[in-house]
């Protein structure tokens, strides 16, 4: 037998106590019209088993499927761990309450060979729900999910996320701080104009929760 091609994506999928909509997103992935791909899920910490979730899941594709649960650390943490167990070329994401569009993958994958020097592309967003999110300076303004990055879209070289030290532990904002970093180091960043990925604004997300809390107790 020859040799397994490794996987050119590593899709990271943070999960914490969604297991319905964590079955949405992954059945997403396993419809992709590309398949070199790897999914990784990273519990962080639920109280609700996914385990049975990812066990059927993992039946139905010849993918490689890892699941790791570790304690409750946060999104940007929990993402952090399991790029560490990634084995594509690239690494990218997929949040529990989100879906792919069933050509994400191959998009991204064309975008990046048009590019072959490219090492970091996002964008390509569907909103569903509220538009705007609480400022990464400021969370008590408001600003449209069009003028801000978002860390789900991200396709980042596996080598180029450990040499920018991951994305940082902050109570939100993550993306934007590490976007930032990119910029400085000087790293071409491509925005994808294919927009594929439906990113869904609920109460229980991380930035809906944030406007709920008086501004002193964030960790930014």
């Amino acid at each position: 037998m020859g040799k397994k091609e490794k996987p050119f994506f590593s899709v990271i999928i943070s999960t914490f106590n969604r297991p319905k909509k964590l079955a949405k997103a992954l059945r997403s992935l396993k419809v992709q019209k590309y398949t070199n791909w790897e999914v990784i899920i990273s519990d962080d910490g639920s109280v609700q088993d996914n385990r049975n979730v990812v066990g059927r899941f993992s039946k139905t594709v010849p993918n490689n499927v890892v699941y790791i649960r570790h304690k409750h650390v946060g999104l940007a943490e929990s993402r952090n761990l399991a790029a560490r167990k990634a084995e594509g070329k690239f690494v990218t994401f997929l949040d529990d309450d989100d879906r792919y569009d069933r050509l994400h993958l191959i998009k991204r994958w064309e975008l990046l060979k048009k590019n072959p020097r490219a090492k970091f592309l996002h964008g390509g967003v569907i909103l569903k729900g509220d538009p705007c999110l609480p400022d990464r300076d400021d969370p008590k303004k408001l600003v449209h999910i069009s003028k801000v990055v978002v860390g789900a879209t991200f396709v980042v070289q596996k080598a180029l996320f450990f040499k920018l030290g991951g994305f940082p532990k902050v109570a939100f904002g993550e993306d934007t701080d590490f976007f930032r970093k990119a910029l400085a180091a000087k790293i071409p960043v491509i925005r994808s104009q294919s927009k594929t990925y439906y990113y869904h604004r609920s109460g229980a997300s991380i930035t809906s929760n944030i406007l709920k809390k008086p501004r002193n107790s964030q960790n930014i």
